[in-house]
């Protein structure tokens, strides 16, 4: 009798532990999630000015700069980056060169 209830006790115990840890399925897919979450944050445009770089906008329609022909000296824009907004003028043009 004394060894029968050893043994419940021990598959009991065994039980509870089992029930205490989430199952594997369960912990991969957590992993999985986390993984997607930081690949997420790190394509994130706050994620990208926070690591240095701007997105340049027309100051007169809003429009997002992307190519240096498309803005002459003198004209205004606005810098978005990871603190704020800086208001700028374009001073000079230099397209890149291709190599």
């Amino acid at each position: 009798m004394r060894l029968r209830l050893e043994r419940g006790a021990a598959r009991l115990g065994a039980q509870r532990d089992a029930l205490r840890r989430p199952p594997l399925a369960l912990a991969r897919a957590r992993g999985r999630l986390a993984l997607a979450v930081g690949r997420l944050d790190s394509l994130s445009p706050l994620a990208v000015l926070g690591r240095g770089y701007a997105i340049a906008r027309r100051a007169g329609d809003g429009r997002i700069v992307r190519d240096p022909a498309e803005v002459v000296p003198g004209e205004r824009l606005a810098l978005r980056v990871a603190g704020g907004e800086i208001d700028a003028s374009v001073v000079a043009i230099r397209p890149r060169r291709e190599p």
